[in-house]
């Protein structure tokens, strides 16, 4: 679910702001390469037929707690 409001938000940047203003700020460039990342995940994790290391998968959904992070780290009271 929170994949495809950040991939509904990354689109509605990219259209407001156009595909250079919204690799500009570097917030935007990191939560867009997460959204491709989680959707690569959805991807690999539904095609069975594809044999992935395990620990590729393990690897794109780490990445995704760095999405948290970044929000505990640009809110001070956190």
């Amino acid at each position: 679910m929170f994949t495809i409001i950040f991939a509904t938000e990354m689109v509605l940047k990219i259209l407001a702001f156009g595909y250079k203003g919204y690799v500009r700020e570097g917030y935007n460039v990191f939560d867009g390469v997460l959204v491709i990342i989680s959707i690569l995940d959805f991807a690999l994790s539904a095609v069975e037929t594809i044999n992935i290391n395990t620990s590729v998968i393990t690897v794109f959904r780490s990445l995704r707690v760095l999405k948290i992070v970044k929000l505990a780290t640009k809110n001070e009271d956190l």
